[in-house]
C-alpha cells in the first residue's frame, strides 16, 4: 500500500499510517536520530520519515539495496545490492554514495550471480557483519578498511541480520536462513570472529526477524 505503518504492540492496533513511500520493504531506525530509513523496491532510494518533523523525503540511489544498516554516529549508511560481491557506504551528510567495499568472493564460487550479499547489521564502528544469501556464507569486515575478518559457511542462503545484543567485547547477531528453514545465532567478538551458536528450524522461508527490547 505504499505506506509506513505504525502498529501499537501493547494494544494490538494500528496507530498511524505515513503514505507516499513506494513499495517499502526494509526498515531500520537510526542509532542517532528519531528517522525511520526504508528500501524502497519500486523507486531506486532509501526513504526516509522523521518522527521529530514528520518530514519525508528520499535519498537517490544509482543502485537499488536490498537492506542497510548505520555506522554508530549515524554518519553513514551500508547497504547490499544485486550482482555485486560488496557494500556501498553513503554519506547521509552529503546524499551520496561515498564509496564501493567490495569482498572477495571464495575459491571456486567466483561466478557472477544476481543475489549475493542481503542483510547488513553494524556491530561497533570496526565491525560490520553481512548475510551473502546467494554464495551461503556470513562475513565480517571492517567498514572502515574493507578488510574481511572473518567468514562462516554454516549457513544456508541467509537472508536478514539482527543484532540481538551489542557489547564492547562479545555480541549476538541473529540470522534468518531462507535454504534450511531456520533462524541461527552467532556471537561476535571484538575483532570480527564469528562464532555458531546454534540454529532452530521455523517453517518455511523465514526472511525478516525483529528483537522486541533487544533481549
Amino acid at each position: 500500500s505504499n505506506s509506513l505503518v505504525l502498529i501499537d504492540a501493547v494494544k494490538h492496533k494500528i496507530s498511524g499510517r505515513i503514505e507516499g513511500f513506494s513499495a517499502p520493504h526494509v526498515i531500520k531506525f537510526g542509532p542517532v536520530s528519531k528517522k525511520a530509513y526504508l528500501t524502497l523496491k519500486k523507486e531506486i532510494g532509501i526513504g526516509v520519515f522523521d518522527f521529530s518533523t514528520e518530514e519525508k523525503k528520499v535519498l537517490p540511489l544509482k543502485v537499488n539495496p536490498r537492506s542497510l544498516t548505520f555506522s554508530p554516529d549515524e554518519s553513514k549508511l551500508y547497504f547490499a545490492s544485486f550482482w555485486v560481491d560488496g557494500i556501498f557506504e553513503f554519506d547521509i551528510t552529503q546524499g551520496k554514495v561515498s564509496r564501493f567495499i567490495p569482498i572477495q568472493p571464495p575459491k571456486g564460487n567466483t561466478s557472477p550471480m544476481e543475489v549475493t550479499y542481503h542483510g547488513v547489521e553494524n556491530i561497533n564502528s570496526e565491525v560490520l557483519v553481512i548475510t551473502n544469501e546467494g554464495r551461503s556464507m556470513l562475513d565480517s569486515i571492517n567498514p572502515q578498511t574493507g578488510k574481511l575478518l572473518d567468514r562462516n559457511n554454516k549457513v544456508s542462503n541467509p537472508c536478514c541480520a539482527e543484532a540481538i545484543t551489542v557489547d564492547k567485547n562479545s555480541s549476538t547477531v541473529l540470522i534468518s536462513n531462507l535454504g534450511d528453514e531456520t533462524v541461527q545465532i552467532f556471537s561476535v567478538n571484538k575483532s570480527g570472529k564469528l562464532s555458531d551458536q546454534g540454529k532452530i528450524k521455523v517453517g518455511a522461508d523465514p526472511k525478516r526477524v525483529a528483537i522486541f527490547g533487544k533481549h
